[in-house]
């Protein structure tokens, strides 16, 4: 955040120096902090599975359980960004072909995701017979989804599942979907198309390692083996 206002700071000085209001760009004598670059937060396959199974408990006010399993699920097996899922459309589900058409994502690029069986029939009966520019999970039959309201039900599903007050987030979902996708051996470029990267080293940071991948480097460490 600091440094994305940074950068507006001394793009507004760069004009004052075109202008010629200023002869010199100050915003270039100030030094800011290195980015800290932390490995991102992801659940366990336990703990992912949970999440995207645990039936939706609905609240007080709850009027769309079914929609918010959905979205659960769909989070959990596509790896969207939130926005992603909240602008998803009924003429971006296209069972009939077996894909998911995300439009207009960061960057402004379309990009089109294999659908999994399991979801095809629950995303069919979400949309039933809604148009085609509906949205998928609607927060009425002709509005979208609030953010507000997403995040207190993706609140209240992680009190349900046990993860709460951990700091998780929908990005943690996709985080998660990302590294257990590493784990399991299925290439970079490849999790890069899923993801909707536009460059690969965004989505490198997924290859990291957990204690269960330490223990096991220590261990063929060739001072482990026995000699004579």
């Amino acid at each position: 955040t600091v440094l994305r206002k940074f950068d507006g700071f001394r793009t507004f000085w760069n004009w004052l120096v075109l202008q010629k209001y200023v002869e010199e760009n100050l915003a270039e004598r100030i030094r800011l902090p290195r980015r800290i670059r932390r490995l991102p937060k992801w659940l366990t396959e336990d703990e992912l599975r949970r999440f995207a199974n645990t039936p939706v408990v609905p609240g007080r006010s709850h009027t769309y359980p079914y929609r918010d399993m959905v979205a659960w699920k769909t989070l959990a097996w596509l790896g969207l960004r939130r926005s992603e899922l909240l602008n998803l459309k009924v003429v971006d589900v296209q069972v009939a072909d077996g894909t998911l058409v995300i439009r207009h994502s960061k960057g402004d690029r379309d990009r089109v995701l294999p659908l999994p069986e399991r979801l095809k029939g629950e995303l069919n009966f979400l949309i039933g017979d809604r148009g085609p520019d509906q949205y998928v999970f609607a927060g009425s039959p002709d509005t979208r989804w609030t953010y507000n309201s997403l995040m207190t039900g993706f609140r209240r599903q992680l009190r349900v599942c046990g993860l709460e007050n951990r700091g998780i987030t929908p990005h943690t979902i996709r985080h998660s979907f990302a590294t257990h996708l590493v784990r399991r051996g299925v290439p970079i470029p490849v999790i890069k198309a899923l993801l909707g990267h536009s460059d690969i080293k965004t989505t490198m940071v997924y290859i990291h390692v957990g204690q269960d991948d330490l223990k096991q480097a220590i261990a063929q460490h060739v001072l482990n083996a026995e000699t004579d």
